[in-house]
């Protein structure tokens, strides 16, 4: 008996350290695009592509729908999300998950706070801002290869170190 009830207690426990996931709340789908918790019946008539296990905690037809492609070179977030002009009508789920479309060179994503750093870690933070500043809403994982193209064509100004380059030419 006694057994049965650490069992029990463990379950609960473990089932309570796992997060719940809301009907029309955020979640991550595939590649990291934005999504919002929705039946499947909903997103896939509005557009939407869904995937499994994204929305913790919900009924079994509710799951993460993204639309990575909408309005003129849009894709459809959260309008909290998104930087530059929203569309409307475009997008799966509730209304404030809307079709987020570039402005200029922005790539729709707010710029991110760099938090405050000792001395030893400035020049990282100083290369940071450059990244922002030069790559304006485009700082997210899945935009990685055109950071990581900048920072490589940029290196001299961002004082870092030319390992790669110099291996390559020994």
């Amino acid at each position: 008996m006694l057994l049965k009830a650490m069992l029990l207690l463990s379950t609960i426990e473990a089932h309570s350290l796992v997060e719940r996931a809301v009907v029309d709340g955020p979640c991550t789908g595939a590649a990291g695009a934005p999504g919002v918790c929705i039946s499947t019946a909903s997103c896939s008539a509005d557009g939407g592509t869904s995937i499994t296990g994204a929305c913790p905690g919900t009924p079994t037809d509710i799951r993460c729908c993204t639309k990575t492609s909408c309005g003129n070179g849009g894709n459809c977030r959260f309008s909290s999300q998104c930087s530059t002009s929203t569309l409307s009508g475009l997008c799966p789920g509730p209304a404030d998950f809307k079709c987020c479309v570039p402005g200029g060179t922005s790539g729709g994503y707010p710029t991110p706070a760099i938090p405050p750093v000792g001395a030893c870690k400035q020049r990282a933070v100083d290369g940071a801002k450059k990244v922002v500043a030069a790559l304006p809403g485009t700082v997210r994982t899945e935009s990685g290869r055109p950071i990581a193209e900048w920072i490589m064509n940029n290196r001299a100004s961002l004082n870092l170190k030319d390992h790669v380059h110099a291996s390559f030419n020994q």
